[in-house]
């Protein structure tokens, strides 16, 4: 009991300090299994006082409670006085108001292959992480491509959650903090900035413990954007303070753009920096949406019930390019009114341009002279939206200022030969664009495009005239990682062939080169799937990740110097290829590949094979090698050490421990999720020798008043199984070389 009373008045103490005014002292005084808890606030002192049960259970006694039965200490975070919930869920309520054409997405979790309504989903995954007692903050992050509806999801799930606070059906609330268009630099800020549009009665520091005991959820929304678009490291590196400062508890959720995430980056680049830090991370990937949520949709967006009859003609004579835009719910969304314009004759006009040439009139249509004349040609306004863009990427940034706008504005007019009065009233109406979100915090005015939709279009169409100047197209793509849907629009069959010309004209060896690197690579990627085959050629420097090589074949082909990282190759042909000092992470496979690559070293050069056509991940050595010759690669008859049925046992225990590592920098001995690691008759003799050799080590911490044990990895842990089929005189004389040699006499 004494411990255990010892163990709330630390936790009264972390918590109160992120109520308290800064750097003022936190008093808790023990009076056998009472606690007074004496804080200042906005300087005035503030007093609480609690009581430790017989039973264990903790109580906070508010004033004037003479029974001493006590509230919750939850309902005492929560009260009036201390982050007062129900203004907070009145401001939420009013924020977030239901949509009546909301439709629900489907969602998959990574690793599972079955689907689920990602409401359903999300609320399942919180609801459990909050009430679990593994001791590891569970981040789940939210994928999906500009327009699949992330930002609608998570705002429809802040507002549902708020009403059902309200009506007591649920315990804890969502902070919704959207990172797009801010001009901030980190989490704590934009935390900060909600928090003061919500007027709430605490600040971003009282966030820790209301995350740590499970009574607030916050969501990050466009999470790649809250550090500009200089890559997803400095994106997922400003998580690390958080994580920390949650110690192991509650939830948090984050979105981004698939592209911007990768499960095998966040467990390498992160682990270091997270000494503190006890996480797990749940991937949920959005799907598109099927005729069913489509035909939903446009129904409830006409106040109907049944699809109606003009809708489902346009649907009809849609190709199959335009119709596909429907299953992202923001194209869904403009769908009536392109059909209610048209009127049945759509000629060649797509969706999309559609939308794009409706936008740039509707915008253009506000810049007129005092007749009411426009002041200069549609297109001149398109053209202005495109460099907007550009210089938004080549700022690191999605936003502009307002002496900014109008200085593209002065360019445009000097482009059309706009003189005079009309000039000035261009220059001086700019800013009237409603096209433009705008943001006024900092005291300064910022622009950005009301959709992310409209900026990857017009980004790619500044990408598009790149391709014939090398110069150019060097200073664009070192600026950030390029989406791969803006790629995808701006490469078509008439400049594929630009793509590979390119390789001979610009430099890409250097290590700090990988925002061009990657993104050449996904340039290279696309254009291989629009010509379908390539022959005689050589790929260097490229860094491919998160592509598909679908339906490809490559004739004589050598790879040099290139990473390979989460590569589909599942309906790929190679034909007579060859890698040179190339890293490949992890690879997509299935019996219809056929790798005739020579080069390609299990556990060597190749860390994951994923074959779709049998048991999914695999990263022990001698099993990818027998993988990879059933599909054509030559030379796979590693020579491997004779090993005992135990010491095969251990390393196939070992494979399992790896796959856990890569969705948690700590595994919990208490995580019933790990029970059949835990109860496998050789993790005991694994679990020795790990420790033995420093690879892991046995951390303890209290967490609700009890002892967890945790296991933390002191090495790249993803890389162990590489060793496998090294022999014992080639083994590095490090910990993990003699970490195999004890592994291989077991």
């Amino acid at each position: 009991m004494e411990d255990l009373i010892l163990y709330w008045a630390g936790v009264i103490d972390k918590d109160l300090s992120g109520f308290a005014d800064p750097r003022t002292k936190i008093d808790v005084d023990i009076d056998s299994r009472f606690l007074n808890a004496t804080w200042i606030v906005r300087g005035h002192e503030r007093k609480a006082s609690f009581r430790l049960s017989t039973e264990g259970d903790f109580r906070w006694l508010p004033k004037g409670d003479t029974n001493l039965v006590g509230e919750s200490y939850r309902s005492f975070l929560v009260a009036q006085d201390m982050a007062d919930f129900n203004q907070l869920c009145k401001a939420i309520e009013g924020s977030f108001q239901p949509e009546p054409s909301y439709v629900s997405t489907q969602a998959m979790l990574e690793g599972e292959n079955k689907e689920a309504i990602s409401d359903d989903l999300l609320y399942n995954i919180v609801d459990k992480a909050l009430y679990d007692s593994s001791g590891k903050t569970k981040m789940l992050f939210v994928k999906g491509d500009a327009g699949t509806g992330k930002t609608t999801l998570l705002r429809h799930l802040t507002g549902l959650q708020a009403r059902k606070y309200k009506s007591k059906q649920s315990d804890y609330l969502f902070l919704y903090v959207s990172a797009q268009g801010r001009s901030l630099s980190n989490l704590r800020d934009a935390i900060s900035g909600v928090l003061d549009d919500l007027r709430a009665g605490f600040t971003r520091d009282a966030v820790y413990p209301l995350v740590r005991h499970g009574l607030l959820v916050p969501i990050i929304d466009g999470f790649d954007e809250l550090l500009g678009v200089a890559g997803y490291g400095d994106a997922f590196g400003s998580l690390q303070n958080f994580l920390s400062e949650v110690k192991g508890r509650g939830s948090i959720i984050v979105s981004a753009r698939s592209a911007f995430y990768d499960i095998e980056f966040i467990g390498k680049n992160t682990a270091d920096h997270l000494l503190d830090a006890h996480y797990d991370v749940e991937p949920i990937t959005l799907l598109p949406w099927g005729d069913k949520e489509i035909h939903r949709y446009l129904a409830l967006a006409r106040n109907l019930t049944t699809l109606d009859h003009k809708d489902q003609s346009a649907l009809d004579s849609m190709d199959e390019k335009d119709r596909s835009l429907l299953s992202k719910p923001f194209f869904a969304s403009r769908f009536p009114e392109f059909v209610d314009i048209h009127n049945g004759d759509y000629g060649n006009q797509s969706l999309l341009e559609y939308l794009v040439d409706a936008y740039v009139k509707r915008e253009s249509s506000k810049i007129v002279d005092r007749d009411g004349n426009p002041l200069v040609p549609i297109d001149t306004h398109r053209q202005l939206f495109i460099e907007a863009t550009e210089y938004m990427w080549q700022s690191e940034s999605r936003d502009l200022g307002e002496d900014e706008l109008r200085a593209l504005a002065e360019f445009a007019a000097d482009a059309t030969d706009l003189i005079g009065d009309a000039a000035q009233q261009f220059i001086a109406k700019i800013s009237s664009y409603h096209g433009f979100r705008t943001d006024s915090s900092g005291g300064r005015r910022r622009f950005r495009f009301e959709h992310e939709v409209y900026f990857d279009y017009f980004l790619s169409n500044a990408l598009r005239v790149k391709f014939t100047s090398p110069i150019s197209m060097s200073t664009f793509i070192d600026r950030g990682i390029i989406p791969d849907e803006i790629i995808d629009s701006a490469i078509d069959i008439n400049n594929a062939i630009y793509c590979f010309e390119l390789l001979d004209h610009i430099k890409r060896n250097s290590v700090l080169q990988e925002n061009r690197r990657q993104n050449l690579g996904s340039i290279i990627a696309t254009a291989i799937k629009i010509v379908k085959n390539i022959d005689n050629i050589n790929l260097s420097y490229l860094s491919f990740i998160n592509v598909s090589f679908e339906l490809s074949i490559f004739n004589n082909i050598i790879f040099n110097n290139c990473n390979f990282n989460n590569i589909n190759l599942s309906t790929t042909k190679f034909y007579n290829c060859k890698i040179d000092n190339c890293l490949i992470t992890r690879i997509i496979v299935s019996d219809t590949t056929h790798l005739d690559i020579k080069g390609i070293i299990p556990g060597g050069n190749l860390s994951c094979i994923v074959n779709i056509s049998g048991e999914g991940d695999t990263y022990v050595p001698s099993r990818m090698s027998e993988i990879l010759s059933l599909i054509g690669t030559p030379d796979q008859t590693p020579s491997l050490p004779i090993l005992s049925d135990s010491a095969k046992n251990a390393i196939e225990l070992l494979q399992r421990v790896v796959q856990k590592y890569r969705r948690t920098n700590i595994l919990c001995l208490e995580d019933d999720t790990m029970f059949s690691i835990f109860r496998d008759p050789y993790w005991e003799t694994l679990l020795d020798l790990l420790i033995e050799y420093n690879i892991v080590k046995e951390e303890t911490r209290a967490t609700s008043g009890t002892t967890k044990h945790f296991f933390r990895p002191q090495v790249a842990i993803i890389n162990l199984l590489k060793y496998e089929t090294v022999r014992n005189d080639d083994l590095p004389d490090d910990s993990i070389g003699n970490f195999w040699r004890s592994m291989r006499l077991l």
